[in-house]
């Protein structure tokens, strides 16, 4: 079955939480218990899972939206302000005037504005690409 986005960050934040404890798991007939450590699989998946969200998120939005639960993810979400930004350099840009460029006062070339609410989106849609397609390598 495959995982949704989300799925794929609270797996890996439920790896890393773990990550570096051992736990005690009694089992009947023993009488003591047995020392387990996460696995090396599942501690690259969780870094790999990270590194993934660390590298396509480029407003910050995103992985706020991602950790949040289901009930807040609403709310993160509409507190992503509408305003236009340059997709360079993601500072506020003035709105399209009808020829679709601008120019940019931060970083000085001549852009297409964006609206951060649609930045947010294809940065989920990359994030959920490069999951799909095996993540990024980390060992």
């Amino acid at each position: 079955m495959a995982r949704t986005l989300r799925q794929h960050v609270e797996e890996a934040e439920r790896i890393m939480s773990i990550g570096g404890v051992k736990t005690l798991i009694p089992q009947k007939g023993l009488t003591a218990p047995i020392r387990v450590d996460a696995g090396n699989r599942q501690l690259e998946y969780a870094v790999s899972v990270r590194v993934v969200i660390k590298k396509y998120d480029r407003t910050g939005w995103a992985e706020s939206y991602l950790k949040a639960s289901d009930e807040a993810a609403g709310a993160v979400w509409n507190s992503i302000p509408e305003w236009h930004v340059c997709p360079l350099c993601l500072g506020r840009a003035p709105a399209e005037r009808g020829k679709g460029r601008v120019y940019c006062v931060t970083c000085g070339a001549f852009v297409h504005p964006r609206q951060l609410r649609g930045l947010v989106t294809w940065d989920l849609r990359a994030m959920a690409a490069a999951l799909r397609d095996g993540g990024i390598g980390v060992g």
